[in-house]
């Protein structure tokens, strides 16, 4: 895990000097499941962003030894996204996928904002990329410096759904000891199991094979050690399937920081809006792994019109610790008598009378009905202490995605309740593998979302039934550098859904 610090560090760093320790290649790595499709799906932000027209992007099939098949090279030079069918281009041999992005400019950032979709009939999961093998034995340095635990695995368990984690092995094989911890509400578990598994290759154990004792689990906080890997940055795909098919809801795992002593000097909360979908269960789950000390967590809800409506309690979460909290958006607004017509944001404040620890994670989560799978997004709060360059403004861009039933729905806020209270204009821009297909601008107030759907815009009936999938992109901008956006996804045939925050 690389420090809060030595990441602030290295942001001011490339602002004030856009040459030193250069960046020329990002990289993920992209895991092949039985029965899906494997799907890489990104904007030409390189281009969009950056003005960069020298990047290229070769993509890598890897069989089940662990032994390339071949590569391809592409040339990644249009204002458009770029789409590739990984099991179209190798066929049914690759057991993962290596990507990577060149240029002689300079990137900045080794991870390249590129989303991992897995889909098949009912069902589609989209992560953004979240492992890679790293660029030089410096980078090692820094990222592997400190070795902790993986956690942020919403745990569920019944007849119908079932709680899995893969992991995949960087440029060298994947040899030791996975080690696991789970507290329930009532019952501690530890369970350990031996791996060796090749060289850019995954393996994927279930919850239920490791804690065979075990036959329903509603939460619980679940701890992982994985096996040391070199010149790798390897985060945990986790989340839960359906035992009767292919189908998943996965997202990545994130550090368990409950040993890690490091916080903000000021003091200042942490604390983001959101936007509330109401055609969804809106839920926050937050689990035991910040740096040590004691959180006091509230919601606070606002008036479309800006105002205030109420301030809401959720309770507090020692880290380290065996309890975790959730928080049922919906719910609390009914608890409290709050209308969902007369809110489209609310915001959720982490405050503590001793220090912030500078990562204080949570998963958003969506659901439209019970015993079907539900979305997990893992996010952090952000603080004002962050760094943001004065002259920063506002740029963000995700995916969205429609065809075979498949929904999208874009919430745009400023993360910030309190910063500017003006009106901002934002522009919105979308892209197909056409290029630019459509653009507008809306005026935008704090503490109010600004919402679209591809089920308006881009129907099924407009693109034709043989459209098995769509990957629309969009870009927003604003004067304001604090724009978030979350998106979520569900098949309106199983109500399975997934969802993602922005780059």
């Amino acid at each position: 895990m690389k420090s809060m610090t030595e990441i602030e560090k290295g942001r001011k760093s490339y602002h004030s000097n856009a040459t030193r320790n250069s960046v020329h290649r990002a990289s993920l790595l992209v895991p092949n499941f039985k029965g899906t499709t494997a799907q890489v799906s990104f904007l030409n932000h390189f281009l969009i962003k950056r003005g960069y027209e020298d990047v290229t992007c070769r993509i890598t099939g890897v069989d089940q030894e662990g032994e390339r098949l071949y590569s391809e090279l592409f040339e990644i030079t249009e204002r458009k996204v770029y789409s590739f069918n990984l099991n179209e281009i190798f066929g049914d041999e690759a057991s993962s996928y290596h990507v990577e992005f060149f240029t002689g400019k300079n990137l900045f950032i080794p991870f390249p904002a590129v989303m991992v979709n897995h889909y098949a009939k009912g069902f589609i999961n989209a992560v953004h990329a979240y492992n890679r093998v790293l660029n030089d034995v410096f980078e090692d340095d820094l990222i592997n410096a400190n070795s902790v635990k993986e956690a942020s695995v919403d745990v569920y368990l019944n007849s119908d759904i079932e709680t899995f984690v893969t992991i995949h092995a960087g440029p060298f094989s994947c040899k030791g000891e996975l080690s696991l911890e789970l507290a329930t509400k009532n019952e501690e578990y530890t369970a350990e199991k031996v791996v060796d598994i090749k060289r850019f290759t995954t393996e994927t154990f279930l919850i239920s094979d490791l804690f065979p004792k075990l036959d329903t689990i509603e939460g619980g906080v679940l701890k992982i050690r994985q096996p040391d890997q070199q010149m790798f940055y390897g985060r945990l795909l986790a989340g839960q399937k359906m035992r009767k098919s292919a189908h998943f809801s996965a997202n990545h795992s994130y550090y368990d920081s409950s040993s890690v002593e490091e916080y903000w000097k000021e003091g200042y909360p942490s604390e983001q809006c959101y936007p509330f979908f109401k055609n969804y269960k809106n839920i926050i789950r937050m689990y035991p792994i910040q740096s040590p000390g004691l959180l006091n967590l509230s919601v606070i809800f606002y008036h479309r019109d800006g105002h205030e409506l109420k301030k809401v309690s959720c309770g507090e979460l020692k880290s380290p610790g065996s309890e975790f909290l959730e928080i049922d958006i919906n719910n609390l607004m009914t608890d409290n008598k709050i209308n969902a017509d007369e809110i489209t944001t609310y915001s959720f404040v982490a405050s503590s009378n001793g220090p912030i620890p500078t990562r204080v994670n949570h998963q958003l989560s969506f659901a439209k009905e019970e015993n079907k799978l539900f979305s997990s997004i893992n996010l952090s709060l952000p603080n004002k202490e962050v760094f943001n360059p004065a002259s920063k403004k506002g740029f963000r861009w995700g995916q969205l995605l429609c065809g075979n039933d498949i929904v999208s729905e874009l919430g745009i806020c400023f993360k910030f309740p309190n910063e500017d209270q003006e009106k901002q204009n934002v522009k919105i821009t979308f892209f197909d593998e056409s290029g630019e297909i459509n653009s507008l601008e809306e005026m935008l107030s704090p503490k109010e979302s600004l919402f679209f759907s591809t089920e308006e815009e881009w129907a099924q009936d407009k693109m034709g039934a043989e459209c098995e999938i769509k990957n629309v992109w969009f870009t927003v901008e604003s004067d304001r550098p604090d724009m978030g956006v979350i998106i979520v996804t569900h098949n309106e045939s199983t109500n399975n859904c997934t969802g993602e925050h922005g780059f």
